[in-house]
């Protein structure tokens, strides 16, 4: 995740199933969450205007095997740095 300074010492909150609803990010703003992880299949990025519908990777979403080509994901990644 690329730090805009967030979650450095606060409370990090994943989904149950992924699923959240307006009031849900209400709750965790409330609560003072840093920041909320969805179930969505994506490279995360984190800034104040997703930090309550950070996506992720599934390891499902990852290679199996240590010898495996890269797969997308990796390819992405790769070509941010």
């Amino acid at each position: 995740m690329k730090s805009m300074g967030c979650c450095k010492d606060g409370v990090v909150f994943s989904y149950p199933y992924g699923a959240f609803n307006d009031d849900t990010v209400a709750l965790l703003t409330e609560k003072r969450v840093e920041a909320a992880f969805t179930s969505r299949c994506g490279l995360a990025t984190c800034n104040k205007e997703n930090r309550f519908t950070i996506p992720r990777l599934d390891t499902n979403d990852l290679p199996k095997s240590c010898c495996a080509d890269p797969c997308a994901w990796t390819a992405d990644v790769m070509d941010e740095q």
